[in-house]
């Protein structure tokens, strides 16, 4: 049996329609279509957010904080936790520098 190049194009064609009808199902794609305006701009400041400590408070190195395990640095950043850090935009609305 040969298979051709135009019956692997249609399986992929097939494969990703049924994908994408699989997740249009699931239980966080329903929320997501009825949420308001208010939630769709929360949930997008606290991923911001999240980004921003992930890149310079999680992913700094620091000789005070030991790395056993990667990903787990929040059980031992007890001196990273204990100071406050705001975003950029933060400190321009509260008036502070």
């Amino acid at each position: 049996m040969v298979i051709s190049s135009s019956d692997i194009e249609a399986y992929k064609a097939e494969r990703k329609a049924l994908i994408n009808e699989d997740r249009s199902f699931r239980r966080e794609n329903v929320w997501k279509s009825q949420r308001s305006v208010a939630e769709i701009k929360a949930d997008e400041r606290i991923r911001n957010l999240r980004a921003y400590e992930a890149s310079t408070i999680w992913k700094v190195e620091s000789d005070s904080i030991p790395h056993p395990f990667p990903g787990m640095e929040f059980l031992n950043g007890t001196t990273v936790r204990s100071k406050p850090r705001y975003m950029p935009s933060q400190r321009a609305q509260e008036g502070t520098s």
